[in-house]
């Protein structure tokens, strides 16, 4: 995921989660990946503040874009695709910490990660 294009996830919640628990579990995977920057440490405060005190429904999407080479388009919504996004971020560093949690060499879920491999087209 390191190549000089734009890149989108998309997360779609599987069952009823309180925002708070949703950013705790995504702050327990970045943390470590940006322990050596303090530029990280505060984005990841404001990233959780999104989430906060949300409720996230079964259903709900997360959509994450990168546009290279630093900014973070982050989008949620329980219905259609979010015209605008919640909330930008600018930090090509904690963009790159962000997808790896999910396409890294640790990824949450491997079998997600394979199962994108599978799916890309070159």
């Amino acid at each position: 995921f390191a190549g000089a294009f734009e890149k989108g996830l998309v997360v779609k919640l599987a069952r009823d989660v309180s925002g708070a628990l949703f950013s705790s579990a995504l702050n327990d995977e970045l943390k470590p990946r940006l322990k050596s920057s303090p530029e990280g440490e505060k984005i990841l405060s404001e990233f959780g503040k999104l989430f906060q005190n949300r409720k996230l429904k079964k259903g709900t999407t997360v959509y994450f874009t990168w546009i290279q080479p630093d900014t973070l388009y982050v989008g949620v919504s329980d219905g259609e695709t979010p015209a605008t996004p919640n909330s930008t971020f600018v930090s090509g560093f904690f963009a790159s910490r962000l997808f790896d949690v999910y396409l890294g060499e640790k990824s949450v879920s491997p079998s997600l990660k394979a199962s994108i491999a599978d799916h890309l087209h070159v």
